[in-house]
């Protein structure tokens, strides 16, 4: 049975809880944990907010929404419906979602309002802290000195993202090929997911040793943690990048906000945790190269 652990950081947040809450085995097999909003940043308010900003937009005009299109700069501003698909290998036209994409660099975002704007910044520099808060545990449950990973979240040159989601009120179908979000693991380190607590539900993660997927519902105002690509590269396997998809059910459009804590496009990702007479069995690669290699994948 898929066993989804809890932080909480009010009474985990030490450097020895947290260590152990990413060295246990059910966090490093599974790739996910849920994280409470107690001892965490941002407040729930702050939270709210967002989803608050982020029904507004969505609702808005498409002369609005097209105002903040990405264009020619992937990853900043608005997405359209169905413009991309997670798993190319898929049948599905693209995912039934839309989205918009906040980067760290304040004046290049496309904001369609000041609301708007206030909200994403306090809420992406408070999941920022939160992401640091994590990495010298990290760092010691890989086996390296608490600082290892510092240098690739500097404040001025991360390339962590936030974007906002939404999965339109239509059913997924995977024997039709329709997913609200198809099968994938994430590109970077870490990904700090909110989901809006109306009760939406659609995430699941595949199972490997069932060979099933397992819904994922987190406990209303918690978030759920899950390892990228690049944590799993840098030890070596031992934490597990898991695939995950989003199925929706038809009976009600669905929010969520991910952040997706992400190092300078310059750093070298290579294994740290290979233990005496263990291979590497990744290959060294930068990070902006491997994530351009996947939006290309993934955008029509």
């Amino acid at each position: 049975m898929t066993r989804i652990p809890t932080i909480n950081l009010a009474r985990d947040g030490s450097a020895r809880g947290l260590t152990d809450a990413f060295a246990s085995d059910d966090f490093a097999r599974r790739g996910f944990a849920f994280v409470a909003h107690e001892g965490a940043l941002p407040e729930p308010e702050i939270v709210r907010k967002c989803f608050a900003e982020s029904r507004t937009f969505f609702d808005s005009s498409d002369e609005t929404r097209k105002r903040a299109l990405t264009g020619d700069a992937p990853g900043i501003g608005y997405t359209a419906f169905a413009s991309e698909k997670l798993d190319p290998s898929s049948s599905s036209v693209g995912d039934s979602k839309e989205g918009f994409y906040v980067v760290r660099e304040r004046a290049k975002n496309r904001w369609p309002s000041a609301a708007f704007e206030d909200a994403a910044t306090t809420y992406y520099e408070s999941m920022y802290a939160l992401g640091k808060r994590l990495l010298p545990a990290l760092a010691r449950a890989c086996g390296v000195n608490d600082a290892y990973f510092d240098a690739h979240w500097s404040a001025s040159s991360h390339n962590c993202v936030l974007r906002f989601l939404k999965y339109s009120a239509s059913r997924s179908d995977e024997g039709e090929g329709q997913f609200a979000c198809g099968a994938h693991t994430d590109y970077g380190a870490l990904t700090i997911l909110a989901v809006e607590n109306d009760g939406s539900t659609g995430l699941e993660i595949y199972d490997r040793e069932t060979e099933t997927w397992v819904p994922v519902t987190p406990p209303p105002d918690h978030f759920v943690l899950n390892v990228g690509d690049l944590l799993e590269r840098w030890s070596n396997g031992r934490f597990a990048s898991t695939r995950h998809r989003v199925m929706t059910t038809g009976e009600r459009e669905r929010f969520s906000i991910p952040f997706f804590f992400e190092p300078s496009y310059d750093a070298v990702i290579e294994p740290v945790c290979v233990g005496d007479g263990e291979a590497a069995k990744y290959a060294p690669i930068r990070f902006g190269d491997y994530l351009q290699e996947k939006y290309a994948q993934t955008y029509e």
